[in-house]
């Protein structure tokens, strides 16, 4: 696959990396069923302290077993018992000590072709619930206007990250969106990276030709292309997303958002081949399971017995059903900023709400899988555009309906390119 060779410089300071990688840990540990020495690794990993805020009612130590000795988790493996629904914040870390300077997409990377540091504008909320076999995700635009952790102190949500002290962040998403958050995931672009070369490469189909000048991505012509983990990257973390229609390049006007879509996007297909992959190939999983947890770092309640027992249930799962979502809100200006305030009365972001809450569980029905019209400068790369017609309602305790809110450039759905 042709590529633009010339080393690109980073021109836009705030770079995020994908932070879903945990979700491929629970695909293969599904798929392989009880990979016993994922034990010795988790048990290895980095691990961080998280503080919930005051009032915060996450599930905390549910699930897992606790040392009597040492008063700390334990890797013991043991399925019985029910499994609470919980939700895991992903974040990602802009940490880049595995990228080849050579490489034709090291411009998105580097900077000087050596700085490598630790930022995050990718934050997502995994909600798994075993019960109900249902996960679902839903992505915070790096802009939201929100106030940071415990202070008095507003700013965009991006700036809550704070890689040594990942509580901050924490207590930003329950203070502001009353969602209890369970457990901290943080991964960087070496685990990304690696988890796309075990896998073989994702599978992605394109509608047009696709470029993004400042991530390196070329796609010459429209067709099934299976992407490395360095071109993964370029694809997945691009903001300048343009595209070919007509003999005429386009940008994808969508911005932030349209790179959250085409995010969610690449979750599934990933956690698809993963489970694939894994559930014919032990030796697969394992690698993805070591691969993942050798790059991340957890909170320290957070244990193989966790996600075994979760897997034990999403056995039969299929990653196609995870429902993605991305908190909604209105543009504005801020001191000279663009930033997003949330619409938090809107009853659709409330529908969405609910269900990281714990209230309501997500209605089984068909999701939209084109944009909105007026959300995006150009197409989507579905045949047509189209809305979902359904309206959001609710019934106390018991399933919502949730309207797609997705929008920007994403790719169709060929059963032909997996």
């Amino acid at each position: 696959m042709p590529r633009d060779a010339r080393r690109l410089r980073r021109t836009w300071p705030q770079r995020g990396v994908l932070a879903f990688n945990s979700l491929v840990i629970v695909g293969a540990l599904t798929a392989a069923g009880l990979v016993w020495t994922a034990n010795d690794t988790l048990s290895a990993t980095r691990r961080v302290v998280i503080h919930n805020a005051v009032g915060a009612d996450p599930t905390g130590l549910a699930g897992s077993s606790i040392d009597d000795i040492t008063g700390q988790p334990t890797t013991t493996v043991d399925l019985s018992g029910s499994v609470k629904a919980e939700n895991y914040l992903l974040v990602g870390s802009d940490s880049r000590a595995c990228i080849d300077p050579s490489s034709p997409y090291a411009g998105a990377f580097l900077t000087e072709g050596t700085d490598i540091g630790d930022r995050s504008d990718t934050i997502m909320l995994l909600r798994v619930d075993p019960n109900e076999s249902q996960a679902a995700i839903l992505s915070f635009p790096r802009d939201l206007w929100v106030k940071i952790g415990t202070s008095n102190r507003k700013s965009r949500i991006n700036s809550a990250f704070d890689k040594g002290d990942p509580s901050r962040l924490v207590q930003t998403i329950e203070l502001n969106f009353d969602i209890p958050v369970d457990h901290y995931i943080e991964v960087d672009f070496c685990a990304f990276k690696y988890l796309v070369d075990a896998l073989g490469g994702v599978k992605i189909p394109f509608a047009y030709p696709t470029r993004d000048k400042f991530t390196g991505l070329d796609i010459p012509a429209a067709g099934c292309y299976s992407m490395s983990g360095d071109a993964a990257l370029a694809y997945a973390r691009s903001r300048h997303y343009q595209y070919e229609e007509n003999g005429r390049w386009k940008e994808d006007g969508s911005s932030d958002r349209g790179r959250i879509r085409r995010q969610q996007d690449f979750i599934k297909r990933m956690l698809r081949k993963a489970v694939d992959r894994g559930g014919t190939r032990p030796d697969v999983a394992k690698k993805l399971i070591d691969t993942a947890l050798k790059n991340v770092r957890v909170d320290e309640t957070l244990t193989v017995n966790d996600l075994l027992k979760v897997a034990s249930r999403l056995r039969k799962f299929d990653p196609s059903e995870v429902k993605t979502y991305r908190m909604d809100g209105k543009g504005t200006n801020v001191g000279g900023a663009s930033v997003i305030v949330p619409t938090l009365s809107d009853p659709a972001t409330q529908n969405v709400l609910k269900v990281f809450r714990g209230q309501a569980t997500v209605a089984d029905v068909p999701s939209s899988d084109t944009a909105a019209p007026g959300d995006t400068s150009g197409a989507t790369d579905t045949s047509a555009p189209a809305t979902s017609s359904t309206t959001p309602t609710s019934s106390a305790g018991g399933a919502v309906v949730i309207e797609d809110n997705g929008v920007g450039i994403f790719p169709p759905d060929d059963p032909t390119c997996r």
